[in-house]
């Protein structure tokens, strides 16, 4: 019908109902969509960073100590970061498990639970959720 009234399920704030957007199946008002569309975006952000800069640091910290202390080249202490690094790199892809929330999505409030029992995924599930980013210029696409 026409003109017909909704109220949001998220900011209660009263919309005409053919103006809302879907969000997972459920009307919602334009504001509330692009707010939880832009906080997932932003948690990509931030997980990617954390996970880049962490491993990055922490791996070349640790065998810098580790390595350092055999004597090892700074050729040999990069080569082995570089190890590290691609050992670690399917990790990532898990990062969902934790009840639902990744270190970026936390911060940013949002969960990612089952589409059936809105429960949060487990870490089997994160991982078969996120392998499509290990998929060249695919990352980009979802950005977009």
């Amino acid at each position: 019908m026409p003109g017909e009234m909704m109220v949001c399920p998220i900011c209660s704030s009263t919309r005409v109902r053919e103006h809302a957007k879907l969000l997972y199946g459920i009307p919602v008002c334009h504001r509330c969509y692009y707010d939880f569309a832009n906080r997932r975006q932003l948690a990509f952000i931030l997980d990617s960073l954390i996970w880049g800069l962490g491993v990055r640091f922490v791996g070349h910290l640790v065998l810098a100590v580790l390595l350092g202390a055999w004597g090892a080249s700074d050729a040999t202490l990069e080569a082995a970061s570089n190890v590290f690094e691609w050992i670690l790199f399917p990790v990532f892809f898990l990062k969902d498990g934790f009840g639902g929330y990744s270190p970026g999505k936390a911060m940013m409030g949002v969960q990612v639970v089952t589409a059936t029992s809105q429960t949060p995924i487990s870490f089997w599930a994160s991982f078969k959720r996120n392998i499509p980013l290990a998929i060249p210029f695919l990352p980009l696409v979802v950005a977009f």
